[in-house]
């Protein structure tokens, strides 16, 4: 080639380069990076189109994996398909980084087409292959856990997203800063976490953050700021609905009666109906703003703009406007129908929110159909001929939890098509069906979940299609001839309802043990379990602390470990796995095998939502069931009686504890003769109160409390959290410890600020004489002994009987922070404050057949849907005690101590069972005059076995 051609070529060159200059691949692709990191997702499409169509085989693979991305951030989801199956293999020798992008960006078009279980197992692997990498890359780690934690807030397990999530915020925070949009997004998704736990007010903190920084960087257009201001909208319809529900108030149309109650919540100023009236039109006001947003981003067909109409649509069916929710919910339905092809489980919310209001308008039989659309929306393969059929086992659900609750909602519609209608039995009988159907799902979630807490959080669904359940039995059997099927099916649906997740925790643990899993194993489980509870202990104690993203960096990971091993348990000893899964229903021939003669058990269920209280009965031999509605003062009456009995009141006690005793024991309900002991199992705030006091006749003014006609004179009484727990306490063998008794007395609590006990002292030396009287040893620790540190030290499961006299708090707000009260070491040989915290319990490795603890208000705690009470007590069933003597209010010393000096002797040297020790302790008390208040003895109730 000569010079001159060689010449031209060069200038031809240096011309296609400066008219290519900041358009090669290249360039194209740190575009779209900028914009994705901004949420720029407009602006990043053309950019990646540009990068794919100028990118050679070196940066492809690259530039369709930013393709990807922004489609399914865009939720181009049909376009995104096409480029997806241009990455199916990726090549060999990519980035780490770009591995878990792809991985990322695959699950979360996962997650837009409700494949939550495959979009969850690519977060897993996404966030395992950052963690296994031997180079730190915080905000690629950042952006796994923040999606993985969306995953596990999709599917319900939301204590597994807030660990996730708030790692997210910590390493972003720490790499980009406090007021960068990744981080204000991350502050976004854990006010979504919390508001889905109904914990709006700190969902509104995290919130107000974010969007400050959103509003000052003027990035007020992007996602996760609209997303705020949708949940701030939402904040605003939740409230007005709990209003209109505990008020009974209805806008606009009148609502068809509803045989389901209404449930509650708090106002603000103004009356009941300005302030629903005021929500309402916030939360419009709010949905409009976000909608509007969203059209002019996205145009008229996203799913966004879906989103919004359906929340439109719940606030005009508030507003009484049933014609426009249902053309709101219409629109909505016309765009997921075109987006997701008829199948999504936000199409199948939809198809809910519809039957409910056809529902509200009285059309039934549509609104049964619209909640069979949801079911069908919410399948892949579910294709039923008829609306009396349900999903089978083999059908594949997108949610899972939407299924239990489309389900309910069916059942209720199909119910009030039977009362409204048809009085056709078979449709009571198809509800049935739904809540049945209902309630195996509803155990399959509890069995997905690994964290207690997402248990927990299923409860209150759980209690509402209990109740639901038991009410349409109770149906039945008024319209059949035969009525114990129902009846029976009736008493294994209250039941379910109570102590649910403790008896599976407590199940779990034994099956462990049973299946022979190493003890190192075990050990190293409880190990965590302790570490675990010290440090959510340190974290409800100082929310505030510097160091607290530290704490919760230490706490997600201890807790990642347990998942791990417990995952790991179930793939290497299968037995435990099948034990782990075994049917935890009760059923009354269980109850009746483990009744002796003599014994009752009354276990009661508060439908509150319906106003009705159920009472069912059982002996070894019979059953019995007694359904009748509450009194406008039920609940009022048993506030009073903790009020009176506390404080030594006596005045109206009578007159208004009799009426309680009669609500509770009706006429109706005919207990044998030969019953002399009962066992309770209360529900709600019914666990709050000492049966044993209640009059069973109404008392003459002129006696004195000794002689008043208590229940305790005609039966001995224990309590249960659950028939079925007390079936599964009643199994476990005798304890296999032979070292006798272990007692514990601080008796000084300066360190503490409290009182000092000096009638513990006492009353150790009295046990401890009876104990040797019994040829029972003894091993007893006062005043210095009774360290925190000694008791944490001591070999506890060689002890069947475990007497704990020392002072305890039981915190209502935060559980975790119950605590017992003992003696603290001279600072420079322990660390140890002189505290064992509930969670401190949950790691102990008890074998006790009773464990009392002579403590102030220890059989209290926090009342929680479909479980009742967690505190103190909770904790040590868990840690293997079969049996708890605890108390309901702090009591006097000196009375204390002699009643715990009778039952003692009673049961140790006379050989009297625990519940007939501890009710003739109590008669003796009564009857000797200076403590026969109830205030002194009823306060001590015995649970468990």
């Amino acid at each position: 080639m000569n010079i001159v051609s060689r010449l031209t070529l060069s200038i031809l060159f240096l011309t296609l380069a400066g008219q290519l200059l900041g358009q090669t691949p290249e360039s194209f692709l740190q575009r779209v990076e900028s914009f994705r990191d901004q949420g720029e997702m407009a602006a990043a499409l053309p950019a990646a189109q540009g990068a794919v169509k100028l990118a050679g085989d070196d940066l492809l693979w690259q530039a369709n994996l930013a393709l990807f991305e922004v489609q399914v951030a865009r939720q181009d989801l049909t376009a995104a398909e096409v480029v997806l199956a241009k990455l199916a293999s990726p090549p060999e020798g990519i980035s780490i980084t770009q591995s878990v992008r792809f991985m990322i960006a695959k699950g979360q078009l996962n997650l837009l087409v409700g494949r939550t279980d495959e979009a969850k197992d690519l977060g897993e692997q996404a966030l395992k292959l950052v963690l296994t990498h031997d180079q730190s890359l915080p905000l690629v780690e950042a952006e796994s856990r923040s999606f993985l934690g969306l995953t596990y807030w999709t599917s319900g397990s939301y204590e597994q997203a807030l660990d996730q999530l708030q790692q997210t915020l910590i390493l972003r925070e720490r790499t980009l800063g406090e007021e960068h949009l990744l981080a204000a997004g991350a502050l976004i998704n854990l006010g979504l976490v919390h508001a889905s736990q109904g914990d709006w007010s700190t969902a509104r903190g995290f919130y107000q953050r974010a969007s400050a920084v959103y509003e000052a960087t003027g990035a007020t257009d992007k996602t996760a700021y609209l997303s705020a201001l949708t949940n701030v909208a939402v904040a605003n319809l939740s409230g007005a609905v709990a209003t209109l529900q505990q008020y009974g108030i209805s806008l606009g149309e009148s609502a068809a009666p509803s045989p389901f109650g209404a449930g509650t919540g708090l106002i603000t100023d103004g009356s009941p109906e300005q302030s629903a009236r005021r929500q309402l039109q916030m939360a419009h006001d709010g949905f409009v703003k976000v909608r509007e947003a969203y059209v002019k981003r996205e145009g008229t067909q996203h799913p966004r703009v879906a989103f919004m109409d359906a929340y439109l649509g719940q606030v005009a069916h508030h507003r009484g406007d049933y014609h426009k929710a249902l053309n709101h919910y219409h629109d909505a339905q016309l765009i997921y129908d075109l987006v997701y092809d008829e199948h999504h489980p936000d199409l199948a919310n939809v198809w809910n929110l519809t039957g409910q209001t056809l529902l509200a308008q009285g059309e039934y039989e549509a609104a049964v159909h619209a909640h069979q659309q949801a079911l069908v929306a919410n399948h892949l393969d579910f294709n039923p001929v008829s609306d009396a059929e349900n999903p089978g086992r083999g059908v594949t659900a997108f949610r899972k939890e939407l299924v239990v609750s489309t389900l309910q909602f069916k059942a209720r519609a199909l119910e009030t098509l039977h009362f409204g209608e048809s009085l056709k039995k078979q449709h009571l009988e198809q509800a049935l069906a739904c809540i049945q159907l209902a309630d195996a799902q509803l155990q399959v979630l509890r069995q997905s979940r690994v964290r207690e807490a997402d248990r927990l959080a299923l409860g209150k669904l759980g209690e509402s299609i209990y109740a639901d359940g038991v009410r349409l039995c109770e149906a039945l059997a008024s319209v059949s001839l035969k009525k114990a099927p129902y009846q029976q099916l009736a008493f294994a649906f209250a039941e379910a309802s109570k102590a649910a997740v403790l008896q599976q925790t407590i199940a779990e643990s034994e099956a462990r043990a049973f299946v022979g899993v190493p003890v190192e194993v075990l050990t190293q489980e409880r190990d965590l379990v302790t570490k675990i509870a010290y440090w959510e202990q340190r974290l409800a104690q100082n929310p505030y602390d510097d160091q607290v993203g530290e704490w919760y960096s230490t706490l997600a990971d201890l807790r990642s470990q347990r998942d791990a091993l417990l995952k790991e348990l179930e793939e290497r000893y299968p037995d435990y796995y099948g034990l782990k899964y075994a049917n935890q229903s009760t059923t009354v021939a269980e109850v009746q095998a483990q009744l002796a003669p003599g014994v009752a058990m009354i276990s009661y269920l508060v439908r509150s939502e319906e106003g009705r209280l159920s009472i069912f009965w059982l002996t070894n031999q019979d059953f019995g069931v007694v359904h009748h509605a509450l009194s406008e003062g039920f609940s009022d009456r048993i506030a009073a009686m903790r009020n009176y009995m506390k404080y030594q009141v006596e005045q109206g006690y009578s007159e208004n504890m009799y009426p309680l005793y009669q609500e509770l024991f009706p006429r109706s309900l005919r207990l044998p003769k030969e019953v002399n002991t009962l066992v309770l199992v209360p529900h709600q705030n019914l666990s709050m109160i000492p049966w044993e006091a209640l009059p069973t006749a109404e008392i003459d003014p002129l006696t004195a409390p000794k002689d008043w006609p208590y229940l305790i004179n005609q039966y001995t009484l224990q309590y249960s959290y659950s028939a079925g727990l007390y079936v599964q306490l009643q199994r476990k063998a005798v304890a296999a410890g032979q070292d006798g008794m272990y007692v514990m007395a601080p008796v000084n609590f300066e360190e503490h600020h409290l009182a000092a006990l000096p009638g513990t002292r006492q009353e150790l030396n009295n046990l401890t004489k009876i104990a040797a009287g019994g040829t029972l040893p003894v091993t007893a620790r006062s005043d210095a002994e009774a360290s925190e540190l000694i008791f944490r030290l001591e070999n506890l499961k060689q002890y069947p009987i475990l007497h704990l006299a020392t002072h305890g708090v039981v915190d209502a707000d935060a559980p975790e922070l119950s605590r017992l009260y003992f003696g603290v070491e001279d600072p420079q040989v322990s660390e140890a404050d002189g505290l064992v915290y509930a969670g401190d319990i949950y790691g102990l490795a008890l074998d006790a057949d009773l464990v009392t603890l002579s403590a102030c208000e220890t059989g209290l705690g926090r009342l929680r849907s479909g479980e009742g009470l967690l505190g103190l007590t909770r904790a040590f069933f868990y840690a293997g005690s079969r049996r708890l003597l605890v108390s309901l209010w702090t009591v006097n010393d000196n009375s204390t101590s002699l009643l715990s000096t009778q039952l003692y002797y009673h049961a140790l040297q006379e050989q009297k069972s625990w519940p007939e020790a501890l009710r003739q302790s109590k008669l003796e008390l009564i009857r000797g005059g200076t403590y026969a208040a109830p205030y002194y003895w009823a306060p001590f109730v015995l649970v468990g076995k």
